[in-house]
């Protein structure tokens, strides 16, 4: 605590109060059950008490229009100098993006990508690229060293693989999707039996495992684009019984798919982009002390710090 208010009086000396008092505001979609947010938030505390910033976090409930008023709330309430670390939701984030500008608020998009035509839009507005930031993780990465590694644990000359993926029309879900077919036109002993929305949901991906399992019977391998699904597809091949001649991959590192591993030797996830929100408010805080330009931050968009584990 005394080391804390030592950061905030050499910041009040050297940079003035509205820098100093200013805080760190994390807004994140509330997802029921899923744990990634969990981990992001704990990132976000952690790095934010290591710099001895001022910090904030406020959830939402899981729809897309909620999330948008909730962020639209905390921005009001927020002051001059503050950073408001926020997802970006389809169009309407032009309109948090015009108010955050009004208010000299930087608005530091994270793990998910503005759409091309949207961020042009956005930078078009005066004084956006002072305020506006967007970084994301390497999806496509992720899901393609998900994929690999998948294909490594099997021993079979040909594999056939149902992908339960996210939302359609979601950057994320559609960059990850984007990534596994690329690899499956490149490899012809890989038989993609479908790919169905799994719409980051456990009990919808449990239904779709269960549905594609009586059509197709011989499933090897199942993708998932988050752990949460993932573990809804081993719920279900565990009350069919056929959960040891699966290979079920996920994304995100969430502790309920982890705890698993110990019972089964074909499960792997891949994660650690959690970290990513550590990376950027180190970032943003040493352009808040003009350390670096406001075109090095955007240099530094991407988070590529991908791993994998896998169950023994």
């Amino acid at each position: 605590m005394f080391r804390l208010l030592l950061i905030k009086l050499y910041l009040v000396l050297v940079f003035g109060s509205s820098l100093a008092f200013a805080k760190n505001i994390l807004v994140y979609p509330y997802l029921s059950g899923h744990e990634f947010w969990d981990l992001v938030k704990s990132e976000f505390v952690k790095v934010n008490q290591e710099l001895g910033l001022d910090y904030e976090a406020f959830d939402s409930k899981n729809n897309r229009f909620n999330y948008h008023r909730k962020v639209l709330e905390v921005l009001r309430s927020s002051k001059k100098g503050d950073s408001l670390y926020v997802i970006c939701q389809g169009d309407s984030f032009l309109s948090i993006a015009k108010e955050a500008i009004d208010k000299e608020i930087k608005l530091v998009v994270f793990n998910t990508k503005i759409e091309d035509e949207l961020r042009d839009r956005i930078y078009n507005l005066p004084n956006a690229s002072k305020y506006i930031f967007s970084f994301y993780p390497d999806d496509y990465h992720a899901a393609r060293l998900l994929i690999e590694q998948m294909v490594r644990m099997s021993n079979k000359r040909e594999l056939k693989l149902l992908v339960i993926n996210g939302k359609k029309n979601s950057s994320v879900a559609d960059l990850r999707e984007q990534a596994v077919l690329d690899y499956v036109r490149k490899n012809e002993n890989i038989k993609l039996l479908q790919v169905a929305p799994g719409l980051w949901d456990k009990e919808v991906a449990n239904d779709i495992f269960l549905i594609a399992q009586s059509r197709y019977r011989d499933i090897d391998m199942v993708w998932t684009a988050s752990d949460l699904m993932a573990l809804g597809v081993l719920e279900a091949a565990e009350k069919l019984k056929i959960s040891d001649k699966l290979i079920i991959g996920g994304i995100d590192w969430t502790s309920s798919f982890l705890k698993k591993f110990s019972s089964s030797n074909k499960l792997i996830s891949v994660g650690g982009h959690y970290k990513e929100i550590g990376d950027v408010i180190r970032t943003i805080n040493l352009y808040n002390l003009k350390k670096i330009s406001a075109e090095e931050v955007r240099n530094k968009k991407i988070f590529k710090k991908f791993d994998f584990k896998k169950s023994n």
